[in-house]
């Protein structure tokens, strides 16, 4: 399962092996993440930063909290040295900017599908 909030992200991971959910706040991603069991294949978060009510980066450390081994790759249009510091710092994998390049989420997304398999 793929955590995703943009529906370009969402059409995209539908041509992998892996589920996409995307919802439509960082409260519902969260809850998402509390209900997954371990066993659900939760493989990956991908958040954007700037959302309303709750931010990317408040989301972060509470999707850190509950599954530290999930990486989480924050998106943003501000792809300054300071908002991936800030990331990076909250426990972000990685950060990629707007436009997204799909060939680099494709790779990410294949990556984590190998990780798990290889029991990682």
């Amino acid at each position: 399962m793929v955590i995703a909030f943009a529906n370009s992200i969402c059409s995209l991971v539908s041509f992998t092996s892996v589920v996409p959910q995307k919802k439509g706040s960082a409260a519902e991603a969260l809850e998402r993440v509390k209900e997954a069991p371990e066993e659900a294949g939760l493989i990956l978060v991908l958040s954007d930063i700037n959302m309303p009510a709750m931010t990317g980066l408040e989301l972060l450390p509470k999707v850190k909290a509950l599954r530290p081994s999930v990486p989480v790759i924050m998106i943003t249009a501000y792809g300054d040295a300071d908002t991936k510091r800030r990331a990076l710092e909250a426990g972000a994998q990685g950060l990629l900017t707007k436009p997204i390049d799909f060939t680099v989420l494709r790779s990410e997304i294949d990556t984590r599908i190998e990780q798990r398999g290889a029991g990682a």
